[in-house]
């Protein structure tokens, strides 16, 4: 019984070991995704291979995505419960996507220049997953990961919508002046161009959002597991 019960503690910590190193490759993936983006706004130049960049991250973190799926369907035996080890990581996955789907919409829809709101959410986002990352090397001691990371986290989603929704009706004001102010291609090109950053904002926004949710899953194991 003895020599039973060390080889299932065995089992349990290689299983926690292998999906903590993956998770600490997941946030370390999308850090890095975020910095790219975080470049592009600040530095909007050579915008084609920054995208090309971010694109590359995304698809780096889809190969640990499936990693961690792999592993999940090989029954690891570990002290996590499947479902939280499976919402962890779509969480993480979702917010690399919206990621590199905002930084293609910055190349593909042309726009000319980044908006002041656009890099006060990417400053949110970046705070959000660089928390994110601190918070996930901790997993195999959950009992260590710190409350106020869960409040910050949620402070900076907040923050998020309310410069997210400022920024869009902004967008839309500036280009209904042109009804009166203007010719009328020149109120479509701005209205075009509102769209445009609505999506472009929505996206950043839904990160953000990502981030909080994935910091809710954590919340989880650390009551279960800390």
């Amino acid at each position: 019984m003895r020599g039973v019960m060390e080889r299932l503690r065995r089992w349990v910590f290689k299983g926690d070991r292998d999906f903590c190193l993956l998770f600490n490759q997941a946030a370390a993936n999308l850090r890095e995704g975020v910095e790219l983006l975080e470049d592009l706004i600040r530095n909007y130049e050579r915008i084609p291979e920054k995208v090309k960049a971010i694109e590359e991250v995304e698809h780096r973190g889809d190969e640990i995505t499936h990693q961690i799926a792999r592993n999940l369907n090989e029954i690891y035996v570990t002290r996590f419960d499947h479902e939280d080890i499976s919402e962890l990581k779509e969480k993480l996955d979702d917010v690399l996507d919206l990621v590199e789907s905002a930084a293609a919409r910055l190349y593909y829809f042309d726009i000319p220049q980044p908006t002041k709101s656009a890099g006060e959410l990417v400053e949110r986002l970046k705070k959000c997953v660089v928390t994110l990352e601190e918070m996930i090397s901790r997993l195999d001691r959950p009992a260590t990961i710190s409350h106020k990371s869960l409040e910050d986290i949620h402070q900076w989603e907040n923050e998020a919508d309310d410069i997210q929704r400022a920024a869009t009706a902004q967008a839309f004001k500036e280009a209904e002046k042109l009804i009166a102010t203007g010719t009328w291609q020149e109120y479509c090109r701005a209205k075009l161009l509102a769209d445009r950053w609505h999506e472009i904002y929505r996206r950043l926004e839904e990160a953000i959002d990502g981030c909080e949710d994935a910091s809710d899953v954590i919340e989880r194991m650390i009551t279960k597991y800390g």
